[in-house]
């Protein structure tokens, strides 16, 4: 008799526990700022300046990024790849380009503009809600021998997006997400890692990422926050501008 009242109590108890609710993802997206530095020294955060080795996997080409971030979701990025060419991207004045000696300047328009801004955005890791209309806890998940919260997030503009954070860390430790591009919709994963604190913020200096059947590494070498940018490194170029002041077909 006893020992059949005590399995009865403990199942009531271990269903009681696989029943317990995750945790809403409000909470796990402001743990991962808390953890990484807290809001108020993302608050501080107006510029941001890296510079980072990338390399493609098992296609002997590698080459560096140099990334510039500020207020107002401006942005510049330089990809140099030896033997290959220069790839450029930006946004500023609400527009958002790309361009490349093979094909020249490009604007982005839709969803792929609206990504483009979003991630501009020097303060997107603390204001996430200005730019998701959505965010919910779909699960757990293992990650490289992590346990990890799946958060699916719907941005005000385009397709959702999925982050997993660690459970016992709070760190961010993938994203997911489908790429628009000249090519169509892609799917994207990024992998991050080697967190460091930087100016009073952890972050992370390795991202492994997959994409369009390329696997290649991004290592930050450098990073800096609330460098000294000066505003006409955020210029549009002379034929990107021609584009967009170009009448709308």
């Amino acid at each position: 008799m006893a020992s059949a009242l005590l399995r009865a109590v403990y199942i009531v108890w271990a269903t009681g526990l696989a029943a317990a609710p995750l945790p809403p993802a409000e909470q796990i997206l402001d743990k991962f700022v808390e953890v990484t530095g807290g809001q108020a020294a993302y608050e501080k955060i107006s510029t941001q300046y890296a510079t980072a080795a990338i390399e493609f996997s098992g296609k002997n080409i590698a080459g560096k990024l140099t990334l510039y971030q500020a207020a107002k979701s401006r942005s510049y990025v330089l990809m140099e790849l030896p033997g290959v060419g220069q790839f450029e991207q930006g946004t500023a004045e609400g527009v958002a380009w790309e361009r490349s000696a093979m094909l020249g300047p490009r604007l982005k328009t839709g969803p792929e503009r609206a990504a483009a801004l979003r991630e501009a955005d020097v303060q997107s890791r603390v204001l996430w809600r200005n730019h998701f209309a959505k965010a919910e806890t779909a699960g757990e998940e293992e990650i490289d021998g992590r346990r990890c919260y799946k958060i699916v997030l719907t941005p005000n503009e385009g397709e959702a997006e999925t982050r997993f954070f660690e459970v016992s860390t709070g760190l961010l430790v993938r994203i997911d997400r489908i790429v628009r591009s000249q090519m169509g919709e892609v799917p994207a994963q990024t992998i991050l890692g080697d967190y460091r604190p930087v100016g009073g913020i952890l972050t992370a200096h390795s991202l492994r990422q997959k994409t369009m059947g390329q696997d290649f590494v991004t290592t930050i070498q450098t990073i800096e926050y609330n460098a000294d940018i000066p505003d006409s490194r955020f210029a549009l170029p002379e034929d990107v501008r021609a584009l967009a002041a170009a009448p709308k077909p």
